[in-house]
C-alpha cells in the first residue's frame, strides 16, 4: 500500500480547473485507447486494472458532488492518510486501485482487500450492524447487488469518545452537564455525519472498479426487459379478452336478429291477447272477445310479464326490440320442448 497513487484528474488527463465537457472528451478518448479487448499485448489483469481506474475517475469527476467532495479530500487520499486526529479506520488509501495488485482472492487481491476493509468497519462500529459482507469473485448477482445496496445506505454509529471536548463526569453542575452534553452531541453527530459520507463515497469508488457490477447491471437491464414483455404480453391479452367478448355480443345480436315473417307472426299473437285479432280463431270470436274484454281490466304482456295503464304503452312495449327478442325466445324454447 506504499505504492504512488495517481490523481483522478491524471487518470483523465485533464487539470484540475477541467470543464464537465473537456472531461467527458478526455475520458471517449481514453476509454478507446485502453479498452482490454483492444490491448492484445498487454496483461490482461493489468489492462482490466487500468480500465477500471479509468471508469472510477471518470464516474468521481463527472458527478458535481463527488468531484467536489473528491476535491475536499484529494491530498488526503493521494497521501492515503487520515486527519491528524483520527483514530478510526483509514478509509483514504483505499480510494486508490494501487491498494490492490489483481482482480483476485490472493493476500492483495481486490476481493480480499476489500472484504478485510468492509469487515473491519462493521466491527469497528460495534458489531451489531448486519450488513452483506463484499463476496468474492464466485459471489452470485444477487448477493452483490445486496451488498451495493446495502452498504449505500450505511450510517455511522460510531460514538468517537475520544474526541468529545468536554468530560461529562467533570462537569461542576447539572446545568454546565447539559451544556456540554449538547455541545458533545454536536460535534458527534457532525463526526458521523462526516464518516458516513466517507463510506458512501468508498462505496461508489468500490462499486465503479468492481467487475462484477458490470452482470449485476447487465442482470437490471434484462429484468427490466422481461417485465416490460410480460406487460406488453397482459396488454395483448387483455385486448384479445375484448374483442373476444365483442365479437360474442355481435353473434348474440345476430342470433336474435328477427325476420319479416317472425316481426308478422309477433304481431298477430299481439293482437290475439290485446282483444284486436282479425285473422286467429274467426270461429270463436264472438264468444272469446266478449270473454277477453270482460276479464282484462288491464293491457298486459304475458311473454314479458308486464302490465301496462294503456294500450298506447302496450302497443309502444310490442314494438320495442326486447319484447321482439323474448317472444322469439320463447318460442324457440317451445319448439325445443315440443
Amino acid at each position: 500500500m506504499s505504492k504512488q497513487r495517481r490523481d483522478y484528474y491524471e487518470v483523465l488527463g485533464v487539470d484540475s480547473t477541467a470543464t464537465d465537457e473537456e472531461i467527458k472528451k478526455a475520458y471517449r478518448k481514453l476509454a478507446l485507447k485502453l479498452h482490454p479487448d483492444k490491448l492484445v499485448d498487454v496483461d490482461p489483469e493489468e489492462a482490466q486494472k487500468n480500465f477500471q481506474e479509468l471508469v472510477a475517475a471518470y464516474g468521481v469527476l463527472k458527478d458535481p458532488n463527488e468531484r467536489q467532495w473528491y476535491d475536499q479530500h484529494r491530498d488526503l487520499i493521494l497521501a492515503g492518510l487520515n486527519r491528524a486526529d483520527e483514530t478510526v479506520i483509514n478509509l483514504y488509501e483505499y480510494f486508490n486501485s494501487d491498494c490492490f495488485d489483481e482482480y483476485n482472492e490472493n493476500e492483495n487481491g481486490f476481493y480480499t482487500i476489500y472484504n478485510n476493509l468492509f469487515n473491519s468497519i462493521l466491527e469497528e462500529e460495534g458489531g451489531g450492524k448486519k450488513l452483506m459482507s463484499f463476496g468474492t469473485s464466485k459471489s452470485t448477482i444477487e448477493e452483490v447487488k445486496r451488498f451495493y445496496e446495502e452498504w449505500t445506505h450505511f450510517k455511522c454509529q460510531l460514538e468517537f469518545w475520544n474526541k468529545m471536548p468536554n468530560e461529562l463526569s467533570e462537569a461542576p453542575n447539572r446545568t454546565v452537564r447539559r451544556m456540554w452534553e449538547k455541545e458533545n452531541q454536536k460535534i458527534k453527530e457532525k463526526l458521523r455525519l462526516e464518516r458516513t459520507q466517507n463510506i458512501r463515497q468508498l462505496v461508489n469508488f468500490v462499486q465503479r472498479m468492481d467487475p462484477r457490477w458490470e452482470l449485476v447491471k447487465a442482470e437490471l437491464i434484462r429484468k427490466k426487459e422481461e417485465r416490460e414483455k410480460q406487460i406488453e404480453l397482459k396488454d395483448a391479452e387483455r385486448k384479445r379478452r375484448e374483442e373476444e367478448m365483442k365479437r360474442k355480443q355481435e353473434l348474440i345480436g345476430e342470433q336474435f336478429e328477427i325476420s319479416q315473417e317472425e316481426v308478422d307472426e309477433i304481431e298477430r299473437i299481439s293482437r290475439y291477447y290485446s282483444g284486436n285479432n282479425t285473422e286467429i280463431g274467426q270461429n270463436k270470436k264472438d264468444i272469446q272477445d266478449d270473454q277477453i274484454e270482460e276479464e282484462i281490466t288491464e293491457w298486459c304482456c304475458i311473454v314479458c310479464e308486464k302490465s301496462f295503464k294503456s294500450e298506447n304503452q302496450l302497443k309502444s312495449h310490442e314494438n320495442s326490440k326486447k319484447h321482439k327478442m323474448a317472444v322469439k325466445l320463447l318460442k324457440k324454447q317451445m319448439q325445443q320442448f315440443n
